[in-house]
């Protein structure tokens, strides 16, 4: 059932749904009919709207991480152009 309920979600976001965090996932399911002709109707709305904001978060964690690691390695080569500057500076 979990890998039905993934398909049909995935093919709704046009996204893997196996990378999102949450381990349960809330759907509106309303039955109707008889028990000759039951009709069941759902609502993926939330479905869709919990896993946008998932994959945004998601999106936003790492280009924070992304930006973080850009930031020390711009730190690191400053300090290091610095360095290089002071030895010209004292070797005169």
């Amino acid at each position: 059932m979990k890998q039905k309920a993934n398909s049909a979600v995935a093919r709704l976001l046009d996204r893997d749904v196996n990378s999102l965090t949450d381990e349960t996932v809330v759907i509106d399911v309303s039955v109707l009919g008889n028990l000759a002709e039951p009709a069941i109707k759902t609502s993926l709305a939330e479905v869709v709207k919990g896993a946008t904001q998932q994959v945004t978060e998601a999106a936003k964690q790492e280009a924070e991480k992304q930006l973080q690691d850009e930031l020390a390695k711009k730190k690191k080569e400053a300090a290091e152009q610095a360095k290089e500057k002071l030895k010209g500076l004292f070797k005169r």
